[in-house]
């Protein structure tokens, strides 16, 4: 095998593809062939043969190939007949492929996440991943082996127990904090995480459903639906689940065969994994396949960072969203991919005074998303602001740009930056389960009700900068809708206002006020400073790396928080004036600290160290000589104005440090 690649194991639990194979210089990568259970999709069948006849097996069935590599590797896809056309995406990569009577070969140089199609063929999936750094030893003195609690890891017997036990062990000993599984397949039912502990997932490892309802008992009887967890944790604090391993929650074969009419008739909602009021936890890594409900949901929590995870499930099911973050803040979501039913990459408001605020979405590809790619509002009971999308490519999708308030609610939605957001296609609705809260349309932007009730809220402060999407065209189904973009207001109390897009471009037509109308964009009578302009400037380009040297940081105002991200070519220091130049870092030798210094002023914000390694830390005192020097943190406050984040002084005349992500 090349040195470069790293291949995992697929266990005999999953079907190999009959359609796809996949080399990587000339190593064979196992190609999985991805379907929901057999049952379900005979009820799918029998209940909408109407809409899906059973030839159109591409609508429900798709593969996936993943490994993970560093440096320039080449590509080579087969199939048994010759190549007639195929598609590569997202197109923005711009990767161009070479046949050769039945395979087609590419380059690639940096982590990428593909969805391949050719001839009339399913859809391939390519999950290239970059190799981990430093990932956990089993001869690490920090390093638990799973094992060694005597669990099965075959697919024969029930692990909860033992693997319940280790993590409650770990949650108490300081010396011990990774819990490891080695490849194998786990079954378990619901696991409970605990304070200080993290899961290691190696590449083949799988932790799997039981394939029994009941062993999912935890649900709300008031909810139409049975919501059930598969990973949980409710009010754990500084855990990280992490590796190249796969959580499968099976969940469409847990439910009990019955005829499904819509998809709320499922017996089980079981969402991938579950957090509520979690604080500094992480998601790195790892596959969530096949979970009804939102793959990855994190609620009324704060500092959380997820990054290189991918979710797959069921592309027809309503309610399989992919990351959701719901009364969040202090959030970073990058390099992730998504394929579902539902919303590809999500912030509601859904939890009474929990805010979503500071977070960001970045280097992010949904791939066939039967809803919307970009979902900001919703039903809100908070406000949601400040809130950042950047490069997010979305490959096939039902509806592009969401932000919306829905019933009788009173909370706003503003603040809203999203930039470099491109969509390669639109597929239409395929079946009426898809209940289409919003047509099938490149923008929504909108308050409305839906029957329960008259919201008073308002949606504004929002910019789009370089947006491009095809015309929308096919079916939509909701309450006759065309395939038009909205912007609209529900009332005089209820408005739209102050939307900025730059450089719109739908059907390859620039958007500008003049010719907004027809192409494509309705604006109703409750909307106020609604403007498309035109700066000349291209998309920027997807960020390949990130420097390890430069760091900029966000300051929550309530919390003594800090969200570190990464810099790189689009994020910048910079004043109030901004002159960037009067920001630097400064080192203290032996310090084991880094300093933000203000040239001007004199004042400096002060990193401890192990922020340089990680993107989340808890600011504590111990860390600190001096409270940001001669400033204490109640002195300092987050505003957001123009697009940007500042951290300034109220009780100084010192200039403030943005965060710049354009």
């Amino acid at each position: 095998m090349t040195k470069n690649v790293k291949i995992y194991n697929e266990p005999g639990i999953y079907d190999k593809s009959s359609v796809y194979s996949v080399t990587i210089n000339n190593d064979e990568v196992p190609v999985v062939e991805f379907h929901p259970s057999d049952n379900l999709v005979k009820s799918f069948f029998e209940q909408h043969n109407d809409d899906m006849p059973p030839d159109r097996n591409f609508i429900w069935k798709t593969h996936y190939a993943r490994f993970s590599f560093t440096g320039t590797i080449t590509v080579t896809i087969h199939i048994k007949t010759a190549i007639k056309s195929f598609s590569i995406l997202p197109s923005k990569h711009g990767i161009s492929g070479i046949t050769n009577g039945s395979s087609l070969a590419f380059e690639i140089s940096s982590y990428k996440y593909l969805v391949i199609t050719i001839n009339d063929l399913e859809n391939l999936i390519l999950l290239a991943d970059p190799l981990e750094i430093n990932p956990p030893g089993l001869q690490d003195a920090d390093v638990v082996n799973i094992l060694d609690y005597g669990v099965d890891n075959n697919n024969n017997s029930e692990n909860t127990a033992l693997i319940q036990k280790a993590i409650d062990e770990i949650s108490k000993n300081p010396a011990k904090s990774i819990l490891y599984f080695p490849d194998g397949v786990y079954k378990t039912a619901t696991l409970h995480i605990k304070d200080d502990v993290q899961l290691y997932l190696s590449g083949g490892a799988v932790l799997r459903s039981t394939g029994r309802k009941e062993d999912y008992p935890e649900y709300d009887p008031e909810k139409s639906c049975i919501d059930s967890f598969f990973i949980k944790s409710a009010g754990a604090v500084r855990w990280k689940i992490f590796g190249r391993g796969v959580i499968d929650p099976w969940a469409l074969s847990t439910t009990d065969g019955r005829r499904v009419k819509k998809v709320w008739d499922l017996s089980l909602k079981l969402f991938g994994i579950w957090a509520d009021r979690a604080d500094s936890a992480s998601v790195e890594g790892v596959l969530i396949r096949e979970a009804t409900a939102w793959a990855v949901n994190f609620n009324r929590s704060s500092n959380i960072h997820i990054r290189h995870t991918k979710t797959l499930s069921f592309p027809l099911l309503v309610h399989s969203d992919g990351i959701h973050l719901a009364g969040c803040h202090n959030a970073l979501v990058e390099d992730c991919f998504t394929h579902s039913g539902d919303d590809a990459f999500v912030v509601t408001p859904r939890h009474e005074k929990s805010d979503n605020h500071n977070i960001i979405f970045r280097n992010c590809v949904a791939g066939w998303v039967n809803t919307n790619m970009i979902r900001i509002g919703w039903w809100p009971h908070s406000d949601t602001y400040d809130v950042r999308f950047t490069h997010i490519y979305g490959c096939k999708v039902h509806s592009g740009i969401s932000i919306c308030i829905y019933e009788n609610q009173s909370f706003d939605v503003h603040g809203v930056h999203l930039s470099d957001i491109s969509i390669d296609e639109f597929i239409p609705e395929t079946l009426d389960i898809v209940h289409g809260w919003e047509p099938m349309c490149p923008l929504n932007i909108w308050i409305r009700s839906i029957g329960f009730g008259n919201p008073i809220a308002n949606i504004r402060d929002i910019e789009i900068i370089r947006f491009s999407s095809p015309e929308a065209r096919g079916l939509s189904t909701f309450f006759g809708a065309t395939n038009r973009s909205r912007i609209y207001g529900f009332s005089p109390g209820s408005m739209v206002r102050n939307v900025t897009f730059t450089d719109t471009h739908i059907g390859g037509r620039l958007i500008l006020n003049e010719n907004a109308r027809e192409n494509g964009i309705n604006v109703n009578e409750f909307v106020s400073n609604i403007n498309f302009v035109q700066s000349g400037k291209p998309m920027t380009r997807w960020p390949e790396a990130y420097p390890d040297d430069k760091y900029v940081t966000i300051i929550s105002k309530t919390k003594n928080r800090f969200l570190s991200d990464s810099g790189h070519e689009y994020t910048r220091l910079s004043t109030n004036s901004g002159i960037a130049s009067d920001w630097t870092f400064e080192e203290i030798p032996g310090d084991r600290v880094k300093f933000i210094k203000n040239r001007k002023t004199g004042r400096y914000l002060k990193l401890p160290e192990k922020c340089l390694d990680n993107h989340l830390f808890e600011l504590v005192d111990s860390c600190l000589k001096e409270s940001l020097m001669d400033n204490s943190l109640a002195h300092w406050k987050t505003e957001f104005a123009d697009g940007l984040r500042k951290i300034r002084n109220v009780n100084a005349d010192c200039d403030g440090l943005f965060c710049l992500l354009t």
